[in-house]
């Protein structure tokens, strides 16, 4: 957003005051309102910044958390088995003998 002119306020409160029948001169009310008016444009601009700026961070700091979510998370590609390891793992399910007595013969 465009930062507030230091004169802004003032002219608009002013053209306000002016709309409701009341018209400031110059005088100690004026350069009151006229400071008041002031600060509280400093006020906003500063704050204006300091949300831009904290809005900035916290989105850095929303992608880093996302990736390290990310990363924990994600599936971990498939490990290529080559040479030893897999002569070393079984191939699949050995035949199951037949249930029964060691020495028993089966019957046909």
């Amino acid at each position: 957003m465009k930062r507030i002119k230091n004169d802004e306020i003032f002219r608009n409160v002013t053209k306000y005051l002016k709309s409701r029948g009341v018209e400031l001169t110059a005088g100690s009310y004026a350069e009151r309102i006229q400071n008041c008016c002031s600060t509280l444009t400093g006020m906003v601009n500063l704050s204006r910044e300091g949300i831009e700026r904290a809005t900035t961070q916290i989105d850095t700091q929303l992608d880093r958390l996302r990736r390290t979510v990310h990363e924990a998370t994600a599936p971990k590609p498939a490990e290529k088995e080559t040479g030893a390891k897999a002569k070393a793992k079984p191939a699949g399910k050995a035949a199951k003998k037949p249930a029964g007595k060691p020495g028993a013969k089966a019957s046909r």
